[in-house]
């Protein structure tokens, strides 16, 4: 087991590095250029230009940029954002509680609508049951998320004349409100989520339900729920663990459209702002960060994985 935990945090090491490489040459492909846009309203020359792309270090070759920049993010130091002129890093742990929140609330509605739609598709195979969970499966993953989340905006609005909270209230403010705020947004996200999860969890309990021992406990008398809780459920929903880890990095781009849409101030609206204000250094610091907060989780499921299935530690 300590082989296989050195391994995959080896295995980190190069992998953030080459994300680091990525998110930091990759946003300079988006058009428009930050420092004209930071000084639209003012009435400058060329030459004041270009001294203030000198003064935030714009003017240096890209590749001492990256290196000035990754030898800051090797102290914990993301940088700094040209427009609010506050730390990456203060602004991130500030917006962090709400990102965390709403994935919280995606990944249970994705589970609590998953599992059990999965173990019953499984146990009626063939039938009504499974072609209508299979057909809403396909729906979610099919369905665009932003798409949904306007719907819900949009026509309670006209028909009710009411429309989701969209003004953020903190959890210590007014928990229930805040509760609230989250419930839409997180099931929209949820929804998409538990698509994936329910596919995956079917298509484990019909593998389970086919070994040997399945059967032999059928052969025994036991009863349908205890064959299926107690023997087959247990041990189908081991790879299952895996995908959630991969889910992980699908709230956070799914963070980034419900945060926008339902005015959550959260790292994914953040990052949008910064995107349309062309905020380098925030588009590198909050892309690096979640990468690595994805990376680190899908570590701590491969790990869990291991446990779990010796199978896997011992190869």
């Amino acid at each position: 087991m300590r082989q296989y935990v050195a391994r995959r945090l080896l295995l980190m090491i190069p992998t953030i590095f080459l994300i680091s490489l990525l998110v930091f040459f990759l946003v300079r492909l988006i058009p428009g250029d930050t420092v004209m846009m930071l000084l639209e309203n003012a009435s400058l020359g060329e030459q004041d230009v270009q001294a203030y792309r000198a003064k935030l270090g714009l003017d240096r070759p890209v590749y001492v940029q990256y290196g000035t920049w990754i030898s800051d993010v090797l102290r914990g130091d993301l940088g700094t954002s040209l427009w609010s002129r506050q730390p990456i890093v203060k602004e991130i742990l500030q917006r962090l509680p709400v990102t965390a929140e709403l994935g919280a609330v995606a990944m249970f509605f994705s589970l609590l609508i998953a599992v059990p739609i999965g173990v019953v598709s499984a146990i009626r195979q063939d039938t009504w049951t499974d072609y209508v969970s299979r057909s809403l499966a396909i729906l979610g993953l099919a369905v665009p998320g932003f798409w949904l989340g306007t719907l819900v905006i949009v026509l309670p609005a006209i028909w009710f004349g009411w429309i989701p909270p969209i003004r953020y209230t903190g959890f210590a403010d007014n928990p229930w409100r805040n509760v609230q705020q989250f419930l839409i947004p997180g099931f929209l996200l949820g929804l998409g989520l538990a698509a994936v999860v329910m596919r995956m969890t079917r298509s484990m309990m019909l593998e389970v339900l086919r070994q040997d021992y399945i059967r032999t406990a059928w052969s025994k008398g036991l009863r349908e729920r205890g064959v299926v809780y107690r023997h087959a459920l247990k041990n189908a929903l081991i790879p299952v663990i895996s995908i959630l880890g991969v889910q992980i990095a699908v709230i956070a781009g799914g963070s980034v459209i419900f945060e926008q849409i339902f005015n959550l101030p959260g790292i994914g609206k953040f990052m949008y702002r910064a995107i349309q204000t062309r905020d380098y250094p925030v588009v590198q610091g909050v892309n690096l960060f979640l990468a690595a907060v994805i990376v680190w989780v899908n570590f701590l499921v491969d790990v869990t994985y291991a446990y779990l299935d010796p199978r896997i530690r011992f190869r």
